[in-house]
């Protein structure tokens, strides 16, 4: 069984390496960047979607994410092994159709079987249920797995930090573990009114949001950290300064910037320090995080 790719993206590089890293984005398909989205404005997950979205994550179809509608398990599914870096070996293997008896053909099977041979992914009686929506639960088990998160152990630790739902008798009893350790380690939320509401279609909305949080966290997202400093005769172009070199990227027209989960102007960060995602020599989305 294969294992995670460690994250070629940690937060602080070198200037040696970077010359070596734009080549390989502006190569990969994967981290091809479209035009924006025109159905995530003042969503709760914006900045998540436009994240995944400028890292190639996620797509869109006909420039709109539909955040609302609820993700299938094999859209889930691409979306990890995609984070993790294994699009490619996903698309070698897409005829491929072994690990389960109902993926032959589907436009996903590679991803599956990928998400399958990574120990992400497990199915009922050999199907998987490609289309099926995926629940909050499964949801929850699938990404702590993808990222080798520890499911608690001790069944009642698990059922004391699961006591405060009062669906909490609704949890499968082998999600709980794994809902369990989402919750204590601030993965997941429940809802306003005290429920987890584990059997809930989860949104693509939803999905963005919770992925896009551990992947930052674990180095899967941001190719670079750095002093944004904007030069006002040089529309265009921004520089970021990086373990005390500064270097100049172009600026995509549809770049997005954020201050915390709040859109803003991209000069309004000039002088912070900001996380970068950078797509065929040009950045395409900022961010500032308040220490």
């Amino acid at each position: 069984m294969k294992t995670p790719k460690a994250s070629n993206r940690p937060s602080l590089l070198t200037f040696a390496f970077m010359l070596v890293l734009i080549y390989s984005i502006a190569a990969n398909p994967e981290y091809v960047f479209a035009q924006r989205l025109s159905d995530i404005e003042g969503n709760f997950a914006e900045s998540e979607i436009s994240m995944l979205f400028a890292r190639g994550i996620v797509t869109g179809a006909g420039a709109r994410f539909f955040p609302a509608r609820p993700v299938t398990r094999a859209e889930f599914a691409k979306m990890l092994v995609t984070t993790l870096g294994y699009g490619d070996d996903a698309r070698e293997i897409q005829n491929y159709s072994g690990a389960f008896s109902d993926i032959d053909g589907h436009w996903a099977a590679g991803y599956i079987t990928e998400a399958w041979e990574l120990g992400i992914v497990k199915g009922e009686g050999g199907r998987f249920y490609p289309d099926r929506s995926i629940n909050r639960a499964e949801m929850v088990a699938m990404l702590l797995r993808a990222f080798n998160v520890k499911e608690g152990n001790d069944g009642e630790k698990s059922q004391q930090v699961l006591e405060k739902f009062r669906d909490r008798s609704w949890i499968p009893v082998w999600a709980a573990p794994y809902v369990a350790a989402a919750v204590e380690k601030g993965i997941v939320k429940g809802t306003p009114e005290g429920r987890f509401e584990p059997l809930r279609p989860a949104a693509r909305a939803e999905a963005a949001k919770v992925l896009a949080a551990i992947a930052a966290k674990k180095g899967y997202i941001y190719d670079y950290f750095g002093l944004l400093t904007i030069a006002d005769d040089k529309p265009g172009e921004i520089n970021i300064t990086i373990n005390g070199s500064p270097v100049t990227f172009r600026l995509s027209p549809d770049a997005a910037a954020y201050k915390g989960e709040e859109k803003t102007d991209i000069k309004d960060l000039n002088g912070n320090k900001v996380f970068v995602i950078v797509n065929n020599e040009e950045v395409e989305f900022i961010k500032y995080i308040e220490e």
